[in-house]
């Protein structure tokens, strides 16, 4: 029975005698021996897996047919499989055919089975060798594979930023960022340029930050695309080591915010549109969490109360004590109708300012419900409407 670690040779020899002879000193020393009389009948034993080999043993005159150079290259054409070359003959034409061939030795015969047994050992190790650095070497192109699929996967622009601030690697998505046709194009361009120059003095004194290892904050830059037209990038900057702690460069993941900026630009509008009508008209937001009991007021809302300092938290107990005592029960009856649906939030009420100044607000509210109709909101506003009330 063949052990497990029991190598298997193939002996291709036409010559009966010697082939024997050769089988049974290679039995001799563990091997398991096939044998086959021609280089055809080599082939087809390899091709069809009818006699398993972990080495093959070819003589190069075979007779009439192919010789062994011939039945060598055939099976190299179809499996990978080492290879001896074991001839009588020493001509330099004959040793020449057979450098043209991926084979692991040429043994001349009557050598003995110590040489004959050294050369196979050391072919096997060879093979072995080769097809672990093969292996190794398809798994490394694999990982290349995955790591370039899964580096241009990556919706935002991320660019490999050498010491020299020139890019060495850029995804699909910095390409088509900054407006260029394949990630290619990039390499070796001066990220500095990637900047418009009104915050180009900026943006490469955070170069030099990070090229000397300090952290940085997310930035904000005005950028530049190949066609001269500009966007607004928020750039995320991290510093690349080598083994020995030494900067190597930097990764610079760049999105683009243009629409969040103007959009936030047109809130911050917005608001300031609102807190002028507001306190023009002397109008109070606020907004009552009923579930948590926690209220905000806009600034104008502690306006009206003459509240100064603004506390972190308070709820609708806080309203209630700016409340004036004569009028507390009806504001919060009114309040409590509301919640109730019975008529909507719209009263009139004093308050008590901390230095013991008496307003006159209006309050309008508004409340919003849960899918089992259960309150759970109350959104309205307050106006000073002390002069007018005066006047009434």
């Amino acid at each position: 029975m063949k052990s497990e670690n029991q190598k298997t040779i193939l002996v291709v020899e036409d010559e009966a005698i010697i082939a024997l002879l050769e089988k049974k000193q290679l039995e001799g020393y563990g091997y398991a021996v096939h044998h086959v009389n021609s280089g055809e009948k080599a082939v087809k034993a390899i091709i069809d897996d009818a006699l398993p080999a972990d080495l093959i043993l070819m003589d190069i005159d075979l007779g009439s047919g192919i010789d062994g150079t011939q039945a060598a290259q055939q099976i190299l054409d179809h499996k990978d499989v080492p290879i001896v070359f074991l001839s009588s003959h020493t001509e330099p034409e004959v040793v020449e055919k057979t450098e043209k061939i991926t084979s692991y030795g040429y043994v001349v015969k009557n050598s003995g089975i110590v040489v004959l047994d050294a050369s196979i050992k050391m072919a096997i190790k060879l093979f072995h060798a080769k097809t672990e650095r093969k292996h190794a070497l398809e798994q490394l192109r694999k990982s290349e594979e995955l790591y370039k699929n899964l580096f241009d996967s990556i919706p935002e622009s991320v660019l490999l930023i050498g010491a020299d601030r020139c890019v060495v690697e850029a995804n699909r998505a910095s390409a088509s960022l900054h407006g260029y046709q394949s990630p290619e194009e990039l390499i070796g361009f001066d990220t500095r340029l990637l900047i418009s120059s009104k915050d180009r003095e900026r943006a490469s004194q955070v170069q030099t930050d990070v090229l000397s290892g300090k952290e940085t904050a997310p930035r904000h830059y005005t950028e530049v695309r190949r066609d001269g037209s500009e966007f607004i990038g928020e750039i995320i900057s991290t510093t690349l080591y080598d083994p020995k702690g030494e900067v190597l460069g930097y990764i610079g993941i760049t999105r683009d915010i243009t629409t969040i900026v103007q959009a936030e630009e047109l809130l911050r509008e917005s608001r300031q549109r609102l807190e002028l009508a507001t306190s023009s008209a002397q109008l109070g937001i606020w907004d009552w969490d009923i579930v948590n009991n926690s209220m905000l007021w806009d600034d104008q809302m502690f306006k009206l109360y003459g509240i100064a300092e603004r506390p972190d938290s308070f709820g609708v107990e806080f309203w209630k004590k700016c409340i004036h005592p004569d009028d507390l029960s009806t504001a919060w009856e009114a309040c409590e109708a509301a919640l109730r649906d019975e008529k909507k939030y719209d009263i009139a009420f004093r308050v008590v300012h901390p230095d013991g100044t008496i307003r006159l607000l209006k309050g309008d509210g508004l409340v919003v419900r849960g899918t089992d109709r259960s309150a759970i909101r109350m959104i309205g506003i307050n106006q000073d409407i002390t002069e007018h009330g005066r006047a009434e």
